[in-house]
């Protein structure tokens, strides 16, 4: 299952795809424990993609963006349970990815495939009892390190032999995963260090958070998981790792899961005076922001949209019960709010920058023409916004990205060719390094309040 998904995802390389595996056919005995294996190794390659293939590339006779894509997707899913997934037996794996080859087609390629993943499996430091050697962190402390392979937890692989450049830029790349021009970007802009903590905050695994600032009863974590306060009052984590909120939330609209940095975009709104009545959410997404609103304005009415109709109907399963949050098309939207919103909210669709280790595939497709792309849309977004505004009214615009190209350069643009006014902007760096506490975790991203001049 993860094997064909990564062919296709190789076939695709750098545009890799959205939905998540889909592992449904998985039937019978033991279904649970090999979606969940399949949910894991597709994962991990997704994550780590840059990495593995630098570890893998010079254990091959033949680069690996030439390599048929069944081959290479044999070899990214070999060297992740290896590398990344530590209660695969090597054995089990080299077996599996050359057993997955035969079967796909490849016959020719298993000696090509069996060889390749012997040597990384060669590559690694393992102690008496055959378990990879483990290096304690901090992250920070295995920059620069050719033979250490760091992991989401702070800690790293100790390999046997020099894998990876000793140069920041270079091993940031291949360690952590990203893009040699993102990393520069990084460095050229905030710094080597910020940049180092920025390509390391990437390896983290993201904590599911949740938004308790307005709950009316206690929230009480079902048997077998806990909640932690965060750093953010009125945010709690969820533990362990990669536990669901579903019981927690079932019934309840009174909270959701929702990161600290995308909640503090609202801080900007939270003291408006006089409240507004009449609020539109242009790009409601999952509605997260929408029942912030709610909740910080109770006594509005709320439009809210989303072009995607897979998120429109999720939007409407979710407010089919609020009398007072109206979930319509874009173009009714636009009809019914057009010059009566007093605020309305765009959330709009960005390069998620600022937060990879929720969308890791987002660095393979970032680029200076997606900026441009996405900022084109954003502009445009920005001035259907503006149309929808009551005399007085006010626009928040957000992202979760932290290219200025997307925020403060949009800000920029429309001060001085939409006319629109600044009012406040906050820009929000990602925070949580491997091994951090979870309640030191956040994403980045940036907001900005704007108004039409009351003279226009």
């Amino acid at each position: 299952m993860a094997h064909q998904r990564l062919r296709e995802e190789a076939h695709r390389y750098p545009d890799l795809g959205l939905e998540p595996l889909d592992t449904s056919a998985i039937q019978g005995q033991g279904a649970g424990r090999e979606a969940a294996l399949a949910h894991a190794i597709h994962d991990a390659v997704m994550r780590r993609w840059i990495t593995l293939e630098a570890i893998l590339a010079p254990l091959s006779s033949r680069p690996m963006r030439e390599l048929d894509s069944t081959i290479r997707a044999a070899l990214l899913a070999g060297a992740a349970q290896l590398l990344l997934l530590d209660r695969i037996p090597p054995h089990a794996a080299i077996h599996e990815a050359v057993q997955w080859t035969r079967k796909a087609g490849k016959p020719n390629a298993t000696g090509l495939v069996n060889a390749v993943l012997r040597r990384v499996s060669e590559g690694i430091a393992r102690d008496d009892q055959g378990r990879p050697v483990m290096i304690d962190g901090p992250a920070t402390g295995h920059v620069g390190k050719a033979d250490r392979l760091p992991l989401a937890d702070g800690r790293a692989i100790q390999l046997t032999r020099t894998a990876l450049p000793t140069d920041t830029t270079g091993w940031l790349e291949g360690a952590t995963g990203n893009p040699r021009w993102l990393v520069e970007r990084w460095i050229a802009r905030h710094g080597e260090a910020a940049a180092i903590e920025q390509a390391l905050h990437t390896l983290t695994q993201a904590p599911v958070v949740l938004n308790t600032a307005h709950a009316t009863a206690e929230v009480v974590a079902p048997p077998g998981q806990s909640l932690e306060p965060h750093e953010r009052a009125g945010h709690v984590v969820l533990r362990p790792q990669g536990a669901s909120p579903r019981e927690i939330l079932q019934g309840r609209g009174d909270l959701w899961v929702q990161d600290a940095a995308s909640a503090s975009a609202l801080d900007l709104v939270r003291e408006l005076e006089p409240r507004p009545q009449t609020i539109v959410d242009l790009c409601a997404g999952l509605g997260t922001k929408t029942r912030q609103l709610r909740a910080l304005f109770h006594e509005a009415t709320v439009y809210a949209c989303d072009t995607n109709e897979a998120r429109a109907r999720g939007l409407r399963r979710v407010f089919q019960k609020d009398e007072r949050t109206h979930v319509l098309a874009f173009k009714e939207v636009c009809r019914a709010a057009r010059g009566r919103a007093d605020l309305v909210l765009l959330d709009v669709p960005c390069s998620n920058s600022g937060v990879l280790p929720r969308r890791p595939e987002a660095r393979y497709r970032l680029g200076p023409e997606q900026l441009d792309r996405l900022a084109a849309l954003q502009r445009e977004l920005l001035l259907q916004g503006k149309a929808l505004l009551a005399p007085g009214g006010r626009v928040l615009y957000s992202t979760c990205s932290i290219d200025k190209e997307e925020n403060q350069d949009i800000a920029t643009w429309a001060r001085e060719a939409a006319g629109i006014e600044v009012l406040a902007e906050a820009a929000t760096m990602p925070a949580g390094l491997p091994g951090e506490p979870a309640r030191c975790y956040r994403d980045g991203g940036y907001a900005a309040l704007l108004a039409v001049p009351m003279a226009e």
